[in-house]
Formats: structure tokens, C-alpha cells, sequence
């Protein structure tokens, strides 16, 4: 019977390739991680541009006897759309609804990473950049006229 057997040299320099080739799977792939995972946040704004006093419903949030020239502001994530319906608030002489949906868009930045590689004595020398994704939302708002107001 023969015995085989592995000689801790070889072993050792598989075991340091594929620590090196997971090394740079993550080091490439490091930057688009974190720019899918997260979303963006922003603010979304409800403005009353009226005479009177709203009530406002954005995303299951209530807000009441928002006065004129009032704002309301929510921070939301995206890419999502925002629900607001508002109203005139109850004991005025006006009575209306209305109701709109927002997108909240995003803005995705990118740049590529570079390889530089030099030869010497020694070998090849390499550094490089890695790509970058930079996400962002912009604010949103809904500045909310008589006429958005449709009368009950």
C-alpha cells in the first residue's frame, strides 16, 4: 500500500493563490457592494400655498392644520414614489381634496478604475484604482395651489 501524500510547500501556495484570488474578487467588486445595498435618502416637502389650513396624508403619515405657507417634510428613500392626498382641513368655509404621486428619482455617478503596470528587475508592479459608484437622490416636493384642489 502506498501512501500519498502532500508536500506543505504546494499546499501552502494553493492556499495563498486562492486567498489572493478572493483578495481581488472582493478588492474589484467592493465599491458596487455597498452602492446597490443602500438606497439613498432624500427629503420629500408638502407646501400649502392656500389661504386656508390642510390636512395632509403622505405615505400613511397624517399631518393636520398645516397653515398656509406651512411645509411638511419627510425623509424617504430611494428610487420610490411618494402618496400624498390632501384636503382642506375641517370648520373652514372651503371644502376640496387632492391628490398626487411623486417619483423620487436618483443620480448614479460612476468612474472607472486604472491599471498601471510597470516592469522591472523584480517583476511586474501593478497599481490600480478601483471604479467608484456614488448614488444620489434629489429632494422632491409638492407645493400644493388652490387650484390642486378639486371641490367635494
Amino acid at each position: 500500500m502506498r501512501c500519498l501524500t502532500v508536500r506543505p510547500q504546494k499546499k501552502r501556495r494553493e492556499l495563498f493563490r486562492a486567498s489572493m484570488m478572493l483578495v481581488a474578487v472582493v478588492g474589484t467588486l467592493w465599491p458596487y457592494l455597498f452602492s446597490f445595498a443602500a438606497g439613498a435618502e432624500t427629503t420629500f416637502s408638502l407646501i400649502n400655498h392656500t389661504r386656508y389650513y390642510l390636512h395632509a396624508n403622505v405615505n400613511n403619515q397624517t399631518f393636520v392644520y398645516i397653515a398656509p405657507g406651512g411645509t411638511v417634510a419627510l425623509d424617504v428613500k430611494a428610487p420610490s414614489s411618494v402618496y400624498a392626498r390632501v384636503r382642506y382641513s375641517p370648520g373652514q368655509t372651503v371644502r376640496g381634496t387632492g391628490e398626487r404621486t411623486i417619483d423620487i428619482q436618483t443620480t448614479t455617478t460612476s468612474t472607472e478604475g486604472v491599471s498601471t503596470c510597470v516592469t522591472d528587475e523584480q517583476g511586474n508592479t501593478c497599481n490600480s484604482t478601483e471604479p467608484t459608484s456614488t448614488t444620489t437622490a434629489n429632494p422632491a416636493r409638492w407645493d400644493v395651489l388652490p387650484s390642486d384642489l378639486q371641490a367635494e
